[in-house]
């Protein structure tokens, strides 16, 4: 039988009733998942119920014989006092004939029966029980129906209190039917510990260990003041662990107390940077052992984030619930999908390191601010909390930034607007007309991209949890097709203009071509033959250094994605070198034919068949 809480008081009257009565030839369970304060629970909380003398912990994690579980035992009786339970810690140094006798004959599990039968004796006389929890089940190493079967002859045959502790969905496969077999006639009653998301924030941060009272009470406050989004955020990535949830109000709590003007003034960052870093805690223990894993993230640089989480095994085209990935996708949008302002990069240093580095925090909070009335009015709960009067006002403010001042202007930020706007239009928030406030928007967003007034942004629309663009994905597809085009016109013109500043100053070819590897560079052209008067501007030495450059290039995993976007444009490079210079054999027509190599194979390696397959030279007689 198995019962639901959400109470920890629930399962301690549970268990305060179980000790008290007389005949319980069964034992009791406590399930739970990893880190939801199972432990905590029967180390600390069980001890207003019990008598430290008559309790035992005993961890079976590892054991895998009954052997091991009577020494394990033994051991955590022996550590008792002697005001607590003398009869064990002067157990090893007894001098009667019955125990050495028996221990001789029997071993130490005789040892373990004797001490538990006079301890037992004891309890009795003053009318006390004695109590075994039996912790990590799920980490027995050995044959489940004897553990149970062990633990059955305890409750049934000697009286003693049984609890058992553990995460039952845990139990290895290989055991399970076992497992069902014994606990029929060992355990009676199951109950599950769980906690409502409220309760869980409050006990993560009673727990988690941050030095300063202040940066401890910047987080109590962001809990209050926005107990509803960080619940639905707990909802999404799937997270109930008390642990985990005490390790990122930690990490925070370090950075705060560090930077508590940041964290005082911009209490929107604050929770976005407090989400992030859950999430990433939380990715980065379901990683732990993957150094692979670890060593790709730690690379991150706050740029190209959906190419690493496609590396990841992110498919922006899957639900959730279908995705083959075995990270959840809302663990990565919630990392990757951050808000602006706050640099996961750091955040993921924090994270995987385990403690502030401020060589890793600097400049990080230049653009933390109060918050801006939009971002009020993208924020479902602190909107629709707001009274009429206040909600009015920053409604208000929203309008006239966007429509008036046009001081909004990173794509993402008009999107959520637009999202939650149009939202508020069909719910009867607001009084506007749909389509015209749509147009409306799509007017300006077309005004700020034509003067080139919109931020730069690689990925804008992605599909968060908290954005549903349930009435504006046409805003949405539009956006996405006027930035690609908007980025691809920059990197046209920057990539262009690196060009022509090799052409007229040849001396500084490397130092430009650092400052764009990661931009498309060798697709920015009108004709072929302006990249290559450039590359005709360099001398011998030059070119050969930039054939080394090139190869660095191409195996780098920041500019892959750069290399593989220019390619096929790349190609015609290729095509016009090998077409020139084809037929001359020199060290100048070499470095050229190994420009055109790098370019067409996009690797470094020596292709001895390169020459014929793509080069048909003239072939003059050696004598």
């Amino acid at each position: 039988m198995s019962f639901n809480s959400d109470m920890t008081s629930d399962i301690l009257d549970a268990i305060r009733a179980y000790i008290a009565a007389d005949r319980t030839p069964y034992a009791i369970a406590i399930d739970g998942e990893w880190g939801v304060g199972k432990t905590y629970l029967v180390q600390n909380a069980i001890g207003d119920i019990i008598d430290d003398s008559n309790f035992l912990y005993v961890s079976l994690y590892g054991l895998s014989s009954i052997d091991g579980i009577e020494s394990a035992i033994f051991t955590s009786a022996s550590r008792l006092g002697e005001d607590d339970a003398g009869i064990f810690s002067g157990l090893l140094n007894t001098a009667s004939s019955e125990l050495t006798d028996g221990v001789r004959i029997g071993g130490l599990g005789y040892a373990v029966q004797y001490g538990l039968r006079k301890w037992k004796k004891r309890a009795l006389d003053q009318a006390k029980k004695l109590t075994l929890c039996f912790d990590d089940i799920e980490r027995w190493q050995g044959d489940i129906g004897v553990c149970l079967g062990y633990i059955n002859g305890l409750a049934e045959h000697d009286g003693t209190k049984c609890i058992l502790v553990g995460d039952l969905s845990k139990i290895p496969e290989s055991q399970r039917t076992e497992f069902q077999r014994a606990r029929t006639k060992t355990v009676r009653y199951v109950y599950t510990l769980a906690h409502s998301p409220t309760r869980l924030l409050s006990i993560s941060l009673d727990i988690a260990s941050i030095g300063s009272l202040e940066a401890k009470e910047i987080l109590a406050k962001l809990i209050s003041e926005n107990t509803p989004r960080m619940i639905q955020f707990l909802e999404h990535i799937k997270c109930q662990n008390i642990r985990l949830l005490a390790d990122a109000f930690q990490l925070c709590g370090d950075v705060a107390m560090h930077n508590l003007d940041a964290f005082h003034t911009s209490p929107t960052k604050a929770l976005a940077f407090f989400e992030i870093t859950l999430a990433a805690t939380k990715l980065v223990q379901m990683k732990a052992a993957d150094g692979l894993f670890l060593s790709s993230i730690l690379k991150y640089d706050d740029r190209d984030a959906l190419d690493l989480m496609k590396k990841l095994g992110y498919d922006p085209s899957q639900d959730e619930d279908n995705s083959a990935s075995p990270i959840p996708k809302a663990l990565l949008e919630a990392i990757f999908y951050s808000s602006e302002g706050v640099r996961v990069s750091s955040i993921i240093n924090l994270v995987t390191g385990g403690f502030y580095r401020p060589s890793a925090f600097v400049d990080f909070f230049d653009n933390w601010k109060a918050p801006e009335p939009f971002e009020y009015y993208i924020d479902t709960f602190k909107f629709w909390y707001l009274p009429d009067d206040e909600s009015k006002k920053v409604f208000e403010a929203v309008i006239s930034s966007v429509f008036d001042e046009k001081s909004i202007t990173h794509p993402g930020n008009l999107l959520r607007i637009a999202d939650r706007l149009t939202s508020d239009i069909k719910r009867g928030v607001v009084d506007l007309d749909f389509e015209q406030a749509k147009k409306g928007l799509i007017k300006l967003i077309d005004e700020l991209y034509d003067h080139k007034k919109m931020e730069y942004v690689v990925t804008v629309g992605e599909r968060l949890w908290s954005d549903n663009y349930l009435y504006s994905l046409d805003i949405l597809e539009h956006v996405r097709e006027r930035n690609t085009r908007y980025l691809s016109e920059r990197d046209l013109s920057m990539s262009a203009s690196v060009w022509s500043r090799i052409k007229e100053t040849p001396d500084e070819y490397l130092e430009i071509l650092d400052s764009e590897e990661n931009t498309p560079l060798f697709a920015a052209y009108i004709q072929p033959h302006d990249i290559v008067s450039a590359l005709e501007a360099l001398s011998n030495s030059q070119l050969f250094e930039l054939t080394r450059w090139m190869g660095s290039r191409v195996t780098s995993a920041r500019a892959k994605s750069a290399v593989d976007e220019e390619h096929e444009k790349a190609l015609n490079i290729a095509s016009f070198l090998e077409e020139k210079y084809g037929a001359i054999f020199s060290v100048r027509a070499g470095h050229m034919k190994q420009i055109a190599r790098i370019l067409r194979n996009r690797v470094t390696d020596f292709d001895p068949d390169y020459l014929a397959n793509t080069i048909q030279p003239a072939g003059e007689d050696v004598r």
